[in-house]
């Protein structure tokens, strides 16, 4: 039996898997502890297994409660040690063990941030993908300001980071998370300003784009027209398959049901293009300042 099939099978029926499920836990923390002390380029059985785990751990949470913090510190101490392709199985594990709410975002982004150093494009898209769609989710409801203070705080050390691309990339989350309207305080408006003063060409010029809102405004309205299109295109197949198709009970029902929904994410999104999004350069504690620094840099 192969560890998908077991994955499977444990998920199904916990109680009757425990068994095999302690006999892989074992040799996790043997593997662990290897790769603890020295990373083997054998990776292969402890990526297997650490993706099995943060499969099933959902079914055992106190068995595996210190699971997702040996993760995170192996990412944190041995990154650069490991292979790209194990350090991806483990981030991957990592996010599945946060969507599934067993890890908690501080713990989790500061890591991801900080891997961000890691000369790994896969990784980094891999990274940035799940820091943005994490922190809109924690947001989702009702801002969490906490969360959001503890974060804005944290991207303050790593806007001055030694890492160029570290930095780049902590900026480009910062500035799609003010234009999603996730955080489009004077707090990351001015942790985004930093970038200014940095000796990188390409971060002052991602910076200086972001304040001057160049392309921004095009490209917004491009998705707008691009998200109406497939709105339109789906109320209208809907439309047509209600005229055509032959009418029954539970047909009519589904349809309607589905017209109702993209009516309420067209009242949705009216709501949100109501909401005032200031230009980030109005949010700027001292715009005098930071003009006159710029100056300076041009002659």
């Amino acid at each position: 039996m192969d560890l998908l099939e077991l994955q499977n099978l444990t998920k199904r029926d916990p109680e009757s898997y425990r068994d095999e499920f302690l006999l892989q836990l074992n040799h996790y923390k043997t593997l662990l502890n290897i790769f603890q002390l020295k990373p083997s380029k054998d990776f292969k059985p402890f990526s297997e297994v650490v993706t099995y785990l943060s499969h099933v751990a959902q079914c055992f949470p106190d068995d595996l409660e210190s699971f997702p913090g040996e993760i995170s510190t192996l990412l944190d101490t041995q990154s650069n040690l490991l292979e790209p392709a194990l350090r991806l199985s483990l981030a991957r594990a990592l996010i599945l063990l946060r969507n599934r709410q067993l890890l908690q975002p501080m713990v989790l982004l500061p890591l991801f941030f900080k891997l961000f150093r890691c000369k790994d494009n896969s990784l980094r898209s891999l990274l940035y993908g799940h820091i943005v769609h994490d922190i809109k989710f924690i947001n989702e409801k009702a801002k969490d300001s906490k969360v959001n203070k503890a974060l804005q705080n944290f991207l303050y050390t790593m806007v001055n980071d030694p890492n160029e691309i570290a930095v780049k990339k902590s900026i480009d989350v910062m500035i799609e998370l003010f234009k999603k309207r996730v955080w489009n305080d004077a707090k990351t408006v001015n942790v985004i300003s930093m970038g200014l003063q940095h000796k990188s060409t390409k971060i002052l010029v991602t910076v200086l784009k972001f304040f001057l809102n160049v392309h921004t405004d095009e490209d917004d309205e491009e998705k707008g027209k691009l998200n109406g299109k497939e709105k339109n295109v789906t109320q209208r197949e809907l439309v047509t398959k209600r005229s055509v198709a032959k009418k029954t009970r539970g047909r009519e029902k589904k349809i309607k049901k589905k017209l109702q929904s993209l009516d309420k994410e067209r009242e949705k999104r009216q709501e949100k293009s109501t909401d005032p999004n200031w230009p980030a350069i109005e949010l700027l504690y001292d715009p005098q300042s930071m003009a006159e620094r710029l100056f300076e840099k041009v002659k």
